[in-house]
């Protein structure tokens, strides 16, 4: 059972471009996902977002993610866990914990190398928005 379980955890990195839906603010991004098993995947993710009406932000967030295969080598997956996101406007630094919750989409284009798409929804306090993502990543 060990031996299995140690087949199943996969680690991937990737990279990502977002746009948050609210502060209407293209970003990029890099994850680390860990896989628990054939069905649980932890991850970890760290997004810039570039300045927009005197205001940047960033965010680091963890997920649990479930993986659903739904055929054709395409696994959904929904996903919940915790963010932190920090605004910087002129200098001045406005950070806050939320959390967040959505769905995504990933396929492989080659062996080692999938194709993500994600919808996820923040809930920070006041400033709760939708970030979309397309990103790769490259299982180690």
């Amino acid at each position: 059972m060990l031996v299995s379980t140690a087949m199943m955890a996969q680690t991937k990195i990737g990279v990502q471009g977002n746009y948050a839906a609210d502060e209407e603010a293209f970003g990029i991004g890099a994850k680390l996902q860990y896989g628990l098993s054939a069905d649980w995947r932890l991850e970890g993710a760290f997004n810039y977002f570039f300045k927009k009406n005197y205001t940047s932000s960033f965010d680091i967030d963890g997920t649990v993610q479930y993986l659903i295969p739904i055929g054709g080598n395409f696994t959904l997956y929904p996903e919940a866990g915790l963010v932190y996101k920090n605004w910087n406007t002129d200098g001045y630094h406005n950070g806050k914990i939320g959390a967040n919750f959505g769905i995504g989409l990933e396929f492989p284009i080659v062996k080692n190398l999938n194709l993500g798409i994600e919808g996820k929804y923040q809930t920070i306090s006041h400033a709760n928005q939708l970030v979309l993502s397309v990103g790769v990543t490259w299982a180690l």
